[in-house]
């Protein structure tokens, strides 16, 4: 419009005057024309979707100022609101209306109301056809040119549903996608309740480790497979197959509520084995009646030592099966105590020596063995001087009986 301000002055007088506002136009004569080639679009390449605007020029072919209002219509339906018009004489006015279209070939009129009499109304209204180019997801691009028809964010060549933005997979192919379809997979469980909604085979995962029932090889979870549960007959979709509160495969009688351990292994449960821990003292006499005392071994004290020689003590191999060494003791000859895995003691005196060894676990029971060595200021009374003395033997008696089978030979030759 050539003068907005005048218009909306117009438009208020209308309202509040409008009987008078009619009555004075009524009285006034012309003609107001629809110019037919001032019907444009804008943009001109109208897609679906995409808010396009209409224009049109209204021409006064009188000397006197006309009013009136034109409406636009869209296949008979009016687009927007009537427009108000004022338009000076033997001047235009323009006026626009915003519209969004559907896709196809689209009948688009526009219409002038004259507010006086007398009006020509031969060039009051026109019709123009538009084509209206389909752009579903109306961005702009024409469907054929466009790879994401729908817009929903995946390609055409990858959309199950490529005209559809809630849908893009089908995964049973039943035409119904998987958003709307209440059993994805078709395995006759409702996506509510199937863990695997795009499995077939799946549908349930009782110990939670994400592999299905049907093709996990522990079902529960308790550590032991499937086919071995059947072997030691418990149930392989129960973690504690005799109610105990004890997991199946931490249970030593996993089928016998009334046991739970066997901490010697012989086969009975510790509620009713007289000897739990299996180290032959009965438990009503064992101090440590449910733990197994631990091992005192040594790797091996020489039998024989010289006096100012080195005694190397290793208790390295001892141990505890149900626990750990926390302390080793050595005592020797009852008196002299050292601490430690291995020590180095110098032998000070001649004669029969004891060694014990003290091995505490860490359940604080001791083992202790006990056994003697002898300390000599004689070379040949070392274990290497023995060595020595059963070699030089050896030596000997191989020549003694070397040279009387050569005798002998040399006897038998001469007769």
């Amino acid at each position: 419009m050539k003068n907005p301000s005048r218009l909306l002055l117009i438009v208020l007088l209308s309202n509040l005057f409008l009987p008078l506002t009619i009555h004075t136009a009524y009285a006034a004569q012309g003609d107001l024309e629809l110019i037919q080639s001032s019907i444009k679009f804008s943009p001109s390449y109208i897609t679906e979707g995409r808010k396009t605007r209409i224009y049109a020029t209204i021409k006064n072919n009188s000397n006197e100022d006309l009013y009136g209002t034109v409406r636009f219509a869209n296949s008979g339906k009016q687009v927007g609101g009537d427009q108000p018009i004022s338009v000076f004489a033997g001047r235009t006015d323009d006026v626009f209306v915003d519209w969004t279209p559907s896709a196809g070939e689209q009948a688009i009129s526009v219409a002038i109301v004259p507010w006086q009499k007398g009006d020509n109304q031969s060039n009051n209204s026109y019709q123009v056809k538009v084509d209206v180019v389909a752009d579903l997801d109306h961005d702009g691009i024409k469907d054929e040119d466009d790879v994401d028809v729908d817009g929903d964010g995946i390609l055409n060549s990858k959309d199950g549903f490529s005209r559809d933005k809630s849908e893009s997979k089908d995964t049973d192919g039943d035409g119904i996608g998987d958003n709307a379809d209440p059993d994805d997979d078709n395995d006759g469980v409702k996506d509510t309740d199937d863990l695997f909604p795009f499995d077939p085979k799946e549908s349930k995962d009782m110990d939670g480790d994400g592999i299905g029932d049907n093709s996990d090889p522990d079902i529960d979870g308790d550590g032991i497979p499937n086919d071995k549960e059947g072997l030691l007959g418990t149930n392989p979709k129960s973690v504690d197959t005799d109610g105990d509160k004890v997991n199946d495969q931490k249970d030593a009688f996993p089928t016998n509520a009334a046991e739970t351990k066997d901490t010697n292994k012989n086969g009975v449960g510790d509620n009713i084995d007289p000897d739990i821990d299996g180290d032959g003292v009965p438990n009503t006499k064992d101090v440590f009646p449910a733990n197994r005392p631990p091992e005192a071994q040594d790797i091996g004290t020489p039998l024989i030592i010289q006096v100012g020689e080195t005694l190397r003590l290793d208790a390295r191999k001892s141990a505890d099966k149900d626990g750990k060494v926390s302390k080793v003791v050595w005592i020797i000859d009852g008196k002299d105590r050292y601490e430690g895995i291995s020590r180095e003691v110098i032998v000070a005196s001649a004669g029969t020596h004891e060694v014990e060894l003290q091995v505490t676990d860490n359940s604080g029971e001791t083992t202790s063995k006990k056994w003697n060595f002898y300390g000599t200021t004689s070379v040949f009374l070392t274990q290497g001087g023995v060595l020595a003395a059963l070699i030089a033997l050896a030596l000997l008696g191989f020549f003694y009986y070397s040279t009387r089978a050569s005798r002998k030979a040399a006897k038998l030759k001469q007769s």
